[in-house]
């Protein structure tokens, strides 16, 4: 049995928000999909960028195993009990889940390396049953087809194993440092992403022929760096953060989703600070109660000096990610950034 915090909006049960919240395109392998507008766009820039007989068979190729790299991450998290769901986005997908208990790092780290391993092997497969050589990469007339496999699957799959952040090899890494250091580990694991991803972007710049390489690299850094101050906002609203709030993101860290979000919403109303509610906010995402989640960040707006900040986390933080699905989204957002 799913176990639901029990703080929701004033007259919606919890169930009510979730199934407003849950509006999947399709379904694969029992699993929701959501596919946003930004993946089709990224589909036609693979068929406009490779015209010919490259293109098609890139594009279909990049569909087939990024739904087949997140049915990997949605797959082990079902048999470790949580519920997931799948979204396609613009040059990625990811996978929400929400487990039913506090779930290990080493469970954690799994789930992360389901999704590349789901991707390299199939690929590896197909390539391996067309007579092609995996670890190579396919020439010759004709192979326009064992090529976009070769890119979308083992190459595309090993470059998520790299120990950055967001990529899967990133999580792992997080997820060690945050069993290591639960309180700082994730900060860590973000600079040491950021002091890799720069030193990669400069080596790439030096080289000529890696140069433009170096747009990639330096998009990833942007990323990371955004990333990282989305995540001191989330915790930095007001200052200093106060021994309640750290031990709700303790639980969060932790992955009990549920018992942060009852402790917080208790604690927000002994004394309705803004920092409680956004950590409220952050659990009900976790959990898929994204209409419950939207209320909070607007509770949380009310009660900041600084909403701008509220704003900012709801478009950057990846725990508000799936918000961006709601039909409600846009008037939140308006709400907020008026």
């Amino acid at each position: 049995m799913l176990q639901k915090a029990s703080y929701h909006e004033p007259g919606m049960s919890t169930g009510e928000a979730v199934r407003r919240s849950w509006q999947p395109g399709f379904r694969a392998l029992g699993f929701p999909v959501k596919v946003r507008p930004g993946f089709f766009v990224f589909i036609v820039l693979a068929l406009v960028a490779y015209r010919g007989p490259l293109g098609p068979w890139l594009a279909g190729s990049i569909a087939v195993l990024t739904i087949a790299h997140e049915l990997g991450h949605a797959t082990v998290a079902k048999l470790y009990g949580a519920r997931a769901e799948i979204a396609l986005d613009m040059f990625a997908g990811y996978t929400t889940y929400e487990p039913s208990r506090e779930l290990s790092a080493r469970e954690k780290a799994t789930i992360a390396l389901a999704g590349p391993l789901a991707e390299i092997v199939p690929g590896a497969l197909a390539l391996i049953a067309m007579g092609v050589n995996p670890l190579l990469p396919p020439d010759g007339a004709g192979a326009n087809a064992a090529r976009a496999i070769w890119w979308a699957g083992p190459v595309l799959g090993l470059v998520n194993l790299l120990p950055l952040l967001p990529l899967d090899g990133g999580v792992v890494v997080a997820t060690i440092a945050e069993a290591i250091s639960p309180e700082n580990g994730r900060r860590y694991a973000q600079i040491g992403s950021i002091t890799a991803s720069s030193l990669i972007t400069l080596g790439f710049l030096a080289n000529p022929r890696l140069r433009p390489l170096a747009v990639f690299s330096a998009a990833l850094l942007l990323f990371q760096l955004y990333q990282l101050r989305s995540d001191r906002m989330a915790v930095d609203v007001i200052e200093p953060p106060s021994p309640g709030c750290i031990a709700i993101k303790h639980l969060l860290d932790q992955g009990d989703a549920a018992k942060a979000g009852q402790y917080g919403s208790t604690l927000f109303r002994q004394g309705g600070h803004a920092d409680v509610a956004i950590l409220v906010a952050r659990a009900a995402a976790r959990l898929g109660e994204l209409t419950t989640s939207m209320a909070w960040l607007q509770a949380a707006a009310i009660a900041s000096e600084r909403p701008e900040l509220v704003v900012e986390l709801l478009e950057g933080h990846p725990d508000f990610v799936p918000l961006r699905e709601h039909t409600a989204f846009g008037a939140l957002h308006l709400v907020l950034s008026s």
